[in-house]
């Protein structure tokens, strides 16, 4: 399981692209999610991006984007 606190909730959903592009999504002790975004032949770094109030219900990687149904409503970014 990918976290980024020791006391981070879980949620935890993964998805990628054909061109190698992955995008991981989690819920914080907070209730919030935050997303990272690995590039194709890319490795994890810490952290992550605040994407809005939890919880994580689904997330769909595509080319150019990444869309994350969460609590707060439909989140969508860009990705490379």
């Amino acid at each position: 399981m990918l976290v980024s606190a020791l006391n981070d909730q879980g949620g935890v959903r993964a998805g990628g692209d054909a061109a190698g592009t992955f995008v991981v999504t989690w819920m914080t002790s907070a209730g919030s999610v935050e997303a990272l975004t690995i590039p194709p032949g890319g490795s994890i770094g810490p952290g992550g991006t605040i994407v809005g109030a939890g919880p994580s219900m689904a997330l769909l990687v595509i080319p150019g984007a990444a869309v994350a149904e969460i609590g707060a409503g439909i989140a969508k970014e860009a990705v490379r």
